[in-house]
């Protein structure tokens, strides 16, 4: 009987030992655990950009899936950044009504991703801002297929545009027969054109759209170093001379702009060489045009090593007095093309 019961706790023995044998064989396995979701991570959790480039942010699963996974990016308050004016989020639009919070936009995590980026463009703009903030938190949305809750902080830096917008305008009432007109509503016309003042060549194609008031923009990259000159050409004088009304001023006024410069912003108007209600249009205007319309210098524009400086006074626009060169080398390019 003693011998028998020894046979069973060596029986029961050799089996406990089998246990202890398959558990460290399994310590040896990959633990598959197929109930815990993976966490998404970014990559870093500050940027800071310029005016104009992207935030790229890097979301990266703890482990890959084979399902999207869908991640919320809510605006949080506090930050001197305003989305669409100075950023924009990607995304589709969710909030209250989907039962998620405060309102914000939806990205997905393709499945099977390894990583996914985020990217988050900002404007360059004409404002002169000190840095401008914002920060936008990262959690679930509906499929839950994964936890995630960051928060990530942007700076957005000032940026000077490499380009000089000048808005001119000339618009001006005037009596006749007992009514009154605007100079803008009856199309008066005036062509702006760039001149190098080295040359006296035209250069470029100025502005010549028929609008009041016309734009210029002045890129760097189309403006090598050196000096230009602003000037204005009757185009299209409405028949104004021949109303024989008292003669009156039609100065020109240069609305100036270098985006994001806290030192290149204003205006400025004419107060000698300006065009007057007896000025000649082109005889051409409006069917085609000679060149021989009257032409005022309204102002200097000079380009050095990325600087823009502005010249305006009674001194540049003394220069006028080369005037007549401008216009024979004018009757050249317009017997070439003048867009109408």
């Amino acid at each position: 009987m003693k011998k028998n019961n020894k046979r069973y706790l060596n029986s029961a023995f050799a089996l406990l030992l089998s246990g202890f044998a398959l558990v460290s064989c399994n310590d040896n396995e990959v633990d598959f655990v197929y109930n815990q979701k993976p966490t998404v991570s970014v990559a870093q959790t500050s940027y800071t950009v310029n005016e104009g480039e992207v935030v790229s942010i890097v979301l990266t699963p703890s482990r890959t899936i084979n399902a999207p996974i869908q991640v919320k990016l809510e605006l949080l308050p506090g930050g001197t950044a305003t989305i669409d004016d100075d950023f924009s989020l990607p995304g589709t639009p969710i909030g209250i009504d989907e039962g998620l919070g405060a309102d914000g936009f939806m990205v997905t995590i393709p499945a099977n991703a390894s990583s996914y980026t985020v990217k988050i463009p900002t404007v360059i703009d004409d404002a002169v801002d000190d840095n401008e903030t914002f920060a936008v938190r990262l959690s679930g949305t509906f499929n839950l297929n994964a936890t995630i809750d960051q928060v990530v902080n942007v700076t957005i830096k000032n940026v000077v545009k490499d380009e000089l917008d000048l808005t001119l305008s000339w618009d001006k009432t005037f009596s006749f027969g007992g009514e009154t007109y605007s100079l803008c509503e009856e199309e008066y016309d005036i062509d702006i054109l760039v001149f190098d003042a080295a040359t006296l060549n035209p250069f470029g194609n100025g502005a010549q759209t028929g609008d009041c008031p016309e734009h210029l923009n002045m890129p760097l990259s189309e403006y090598p170093d050196g000096e230009y000159i602003i000037a204005g050409y009757l185009y299209n004088d409405i028949g104004l001379p021949s109303l024989g009304l008292p003669e009156f001023n039609i100065p020109i006024t240069v609305d100036y702009l270098r985006g994001g410069s806290s030192t290149l912003s204003g205006s400025f108007t004419q107060s000698t060489g300006m065009l007057t209600s007896n000025s000649q249009g082109d005889s051409g205007a409006p069917s085609g045009g000679n060149g021989d319309g009257d032409l005022t210098v309204i102002v200097r524009v000079k380009v050095q090593n990325g600087v823009f400086t502005i010249l305006n006074g009674s001194t540049v626009l003394a220069q006028g007095k080369s005037a007549a060169k401008m216009i024979d080398a004018f009757k050249v390019r317009k017997a070439l093309k003048h867009k109408k």
